[in-house]
């Protein structure tokens, strides 16, 4: 590896992580590869209670659900 690759990387490796992504889109954009998908801060999102799902759907549908 050169020398300014490993300085890169050293670089890269102090970064804040929400900085990485917009330096790896930036990356990509350099080589022409289609964007990959990954990062996936809602999952933390998807565990609801039935209480919650419940007020939900009255938002959704005022009359309840299937209505």
């Amino acid at each position: 590896m050169s020398v300014m690759r490993e300085e890169l990387h050293h670089l890269v490796d102090r970064l804040p992580e929400e900085k990485v992504a917009p330096l790896l889109r930036l990356v990509r954009d350099q080589l022409e590869e289609p964007p990959v998908v990954r990062d996936l801060p809602f999952i933390g999102l998807l565990r609801r209670t039935h209480a919650a799902a419940g007020a939900a759907l009255r938002t959704v549908s005022p009359r309840g659900p299937g209505q």
